[in-house]
C-alpha cells in the first residue's frame, strides 16, 4: 500500500507483473495524484478485497495468472453495487477487444500498456472526477458489501468465474480438435458428444450436419445417463425434427429421405430405465440462408439453454464447424461427381458397389445392379453435334434421378451408359424404377431444332448371387445383361437373376 493518507481515495490495481506495478506506481508518484494505491497479484485476491473494501477506482491487468482480467470486468460491471466503481482495463492491444460488442459493460476505459505514460493520468483524473463521490444511498449499498452474506456472494462469484474460465477453455480446446476431424464423421460425432456431455446437461442430444450429397440425411443421437430410449421413439423424433427443419430451408431435397443412428454410451452404465422425455429444443444453424446443420435436445424437465453460460459459445463454435463440414462435403461431392451429368463417377460407383456387396452378404439382404445404355448416342453426336449429345445425357440423368429413391446410387460410366445400384432391393422390385426411367425418357425425349430425338435404350438388370465375389464380377454380369437387351432391340429390359 502506498500514499496512505486519510484524504486520499483508494485505487486497486490487479496485476501479477512487477514491471507494470512499478510503472503505475511511478506515474502516480510523479504526478503527485491524491490516491492510495493498493496492489493485489491475483484475480481471486482482488475480487475478495474489492467486496471487503470497495475502492474509488479499479485498475485491472488483462493478463492475470488465475482468471482473465476481461472476465473479472464482466462480473464487476454486472453487479449493481460494484458497477458504480469505474474500471480501467490495461491491455496489450485494444484491437483485441474491438470484437466485444458490449465494451461499455466491460470497462469504463481501455488503455494500452505501451501508451500508459501518455493518457493514463488524464483518464484517471477524468474518471475520478466523473465518479467523484457517492451519494448516501450508494454509500449504504457499498457498506452492505462488508456483511457476511455479501461476502458469501462474492465467494460464489469467484467460483462461477473459475467454472466459466475452465468451461470456456474446455470448449475452445475441444472444438480445435473437432475442426481437425471434419472428414471423419463417425469420430466427429463421438468427440462432439464427449465435449457436449462435459459442458451441458441433457437426457438425449442429437446432431445433424447438412452435407452436400445425395445420401439420406443422418441424425445422430447420444443418450446420456442411465436412460433407455426405444428405436421407434428415435425414428419418430427424427421424422418430426426433419419435418420442422424442412420448413426453414430452401433445400427441400435435403429431407426427402433420412435415417438415424445412436452413438455408443460415452460412459457405459449398463441397462437404463425407460422414461418420458416431454421437452424438445431445436437449434438450426444457417449460413447465407442455407441450413448447415442442427442441434436438438430432449429432456424430462424444461431447460432454457440460451440462458446457460456456455451455450452461446458452443453455438458460435458449432456454427463454424458445421459451415466447414458443409464446404468440405461440397468439395468432396465435386471430386466424386461427373462434371457433365452430376452423377457419381465410375470409380466412386465401383467403391460403392464393393461396400454394398459386403453389407448385403453380411446381413443377407438383396442387392440389384442395372446398366442403362443410350445405344444411338454416337449417331446423335455425329448427326447433331456433341452439344446435343451432352444435352441428351444431362436430360436422361436428371430424369433417372427423379425416378429413383435417394438411397439408390447413380453414376455415369464413360460415354453412353448410366449405372444404377439398388440397395436392399430384389431384382423384381428394381424393375419398377427401371420401367419408370425408360418410360420417362421415351415419353419426354430431348429435341433438336424443334424435333424430338429418337432414342434407343437397352437396360440390363442383375441381382447379387453367390457366384459374385466382388464389384468386377457384378459389373461384368450387368454388362452381359445389357448386351442381351441390345440384341432384343425395341428398348428392351433384360433381367438376369
Amino acid at each position: 500500500m502506498v500514499f496512505q493518507s486519510q484524504s486520499e481515495k483508494s485505487i486497486f490495481l490487479m496485476t501479477s507483473r512487477k514491471p507494470l506495478e512499478k510503472r503505475i506506481s511511478s506515474i502516480i508518484r510523479e504526478e503527485t495524484l491524491p490516491v492510495a494505491l493498493e496492489i493485489v497479484d491475483s484475480g481471486v485476491q482482488g475480487l475478495n478485497r474489492i467486496y471487503q473494501c470497495p475502492p474509488a477506482l479499479i485498475l485491472i491487468d488483462a493478463i492475470l495468472p488465475d482468471i482473465s482480467g476481461l472476465q473479472i470486468c464482466r462480473v464487476l460491471k454486472h453487479d449493481p453495487s460494484i458497477a458504480k466503481v469505474p474500471i480501467i482495463l490495461i491491455t496489450q492491444d485494444n484491437k483485441e477487444y474491438e470484437r466485444f460488442t458490449e465494451l461499455t459493460l466491460i470497462a469504463d476505459a481501455f488503455i494500452e500498456e505501451k501508451t500508459l505514460n501518455g493518457n493514463f493520468t488524464a483518464e484517471l483524473k477524468r474518471l475520478m472526477t466523473v465518479f467523484g463521490g457517492l451519494d448516501h444511498t450508494e454509500t449504504q449499498d457499498l457498506q452492505l458489501l462488508q456483511q457476511e452474506s455479501v461476502q458469501v456472494q462474492a465467494l460464489n462469484r469467484m467460483v462461477q468465474l473459475y467454472d466459466q474460465a475452465i468451461t470456456e477453455e474446455t470448449i475452445m480446446k475441444g472444438f480445435r480438435k473437432l475442426f481437425e476431424l471434419t472428414s471423419n464423421k463417425n469420430l466427429l460425432h463421438h468427440m462432439f458428444f464427449s465435449l457436449l456431455e462435459n459442458v451441458l446437461d441433457y437426457d438425449v442430444a442429437g446432431i445433424f450436419f447438412s452435407d452436400k450429397n445425395r445420401e439420406p440425411r443422418l441424425m445422430t443421437y447420444h443418450i446420456a445417463h442411465d436412460l433407455e430410449v426405444k428405436d421407434y421413439q428415435l425414428e419418430t423424433w427424427t421424422a418430426e425434427v426433419f419435418d420442422e427443419l424442412a420448413k426453414q430451408t430452401t433445400e427441400p431435397w435435403a429431407f426427402s429421405s433420412h435415417r438415424h443412428e445412436v452413438m455408443p454410451r460415452i460412459h457405459n452404465n449398463g441397462p437404463g430405465k425407460t422414461i418420458t422425455l416431454k421437452y424438445r429444443s431445436i437449434f438450426p444453424f444457417f449460413v447465407e440462408k442455407h441450413l448447415v446443420g442442427a442441434l436438438v435436445f430432449y429432456n424430462r424437465k424444461k431447460i432454457n439453454y440460451q440462458l446457460i453460460f456456455p451455450f452461446t459459445l458452443l453455438q458460435q463454435e458449432l456454427s463454424a464447424l458445421m459451415r466447414i463440414r458443409r464446404y468440405y462435403s461440397e468439395a468432396e461431392m465435386l471430386s466424386l461427381s461427373d462434371p457433365l451429368t452430376g452423377l457419381y463417377t465410375h470409380q466412386h460407383f465401383l467403391w460403392c458397389v464393393s461396400r454394398e456387396i459386403r453389407q448385403a452378404k453380411r446381413y443377407n439382404t438383396p442387392l440389384s445392379l442395372a446398366v442403362v445404355s443410350i445405344d444411338n448416342l454416337r449417331e446423335l453426336n455425329a448427326a447433331c453435334g456433341h452439344e446435343v449429345g451432352d444435352q441428351v445425357l444431362k436430360n436422361i440423368s436428371g430424369q433417372a434421378l427423379q425416378a429413383v429413391r435417394n438411397v439408390d446410387i447413380l453414376a455415369r460410366d464413360g460415354g453412353r451408359k448410366i449405372l444404377a445400384l439398388f440397395s436392399n432391393t430384389p431384382v423384381e422390385a428394381a424393375m419398377l424404377p427401371l420401367e419408370r426411367i425408360k418410360q420417362t425418357i421415351l415419353s419426354h425425349p430431348p429435341a433438336w431444332e424443334n424435333t424430338p430425338l429418337n432414342l434407343e435404350l437397352s437396360i440390363g438388370l442383375v441381382g447379387l448371387s453367390e457366384d459374385i465375389a466382388n464389384a468386377s464380377d457384378f459389373m461384368t454380369k450387368a454388362q452381359k445383361a445389357v448386351d442381351e437387351a441390345r440384341l432384343k432391340g425395341n428398348n428392351a429390359v433384360q433381367l438376369i437373376e
